[in-house]
Formats: C-alpha cells, sequence, structure tokens
C-alpha cells in the first residue's frame, strides 16, 4: 500500500489560528468567568473586541494580545 503525500504546492493554513477563531466571544467569555481568569476589562463589549480580529487591528503586537487571551482561556482546565 502506497502512502498519499501533501502537495507542496497546496497552500496550508495555522490550525491553531483557524481552532481558536471558532470559538465564540460569549463561550470565552463564560470559561474565564468560570475559571478565575482576570480579564483586562468587565464589560463584555470591551472583551469582544479585545478577542475578534477586525479592521482596527494591525500589526504583530496586536495579534499577540489577541493570542495570549485566547490561548490563556482555551487553555485553562474547564476549556
Amino acid at each position: 500500500m502506497t502512502r498519499q503525500r501533501l502537495d507542496p504546492r497546496l497552500p496550508l493554513s495555522e490550525l491553531h489560528v483557524h481552532l481558536g477563531a471558532a470559538v465564540t466571544p460569549a463561550i470565552m467569555w463564560g470559561i474565564a468567568h468560570a475559571q478565575g481568569i482576570r480579564l483586562p476589562t468587565k464589560d463584555f463589549s470591551a472583551f469582544r473586541d479585545l478577542i475578534t480580529v477586525g479592521r482596527r487591528r494591525r500589526g504583530f503586537e496586536a495579534y499577540l494580545v489577541l493570542f495570549h487571551w485566547t490561548e490563556l482561556i482555551q487553555s485553562s482546565p474547564f476549556a
């Protein structure tokens, strides 16, 4: 039996970005609170903006902030 290989010409996706972005802000908010994770805001709208990629989010540092919070919350024991 031969083993199929990926075609190196095909574009690949970054799996963590895809999965991290698949969780809604409301679920992330609930997980964070259930786990006692101290968020930088108590306002849901501000939290949603913090973990959502939007037009105004530009640059590497902005993405690092976004991934810091999404990974922290999604890596909690409850998540």
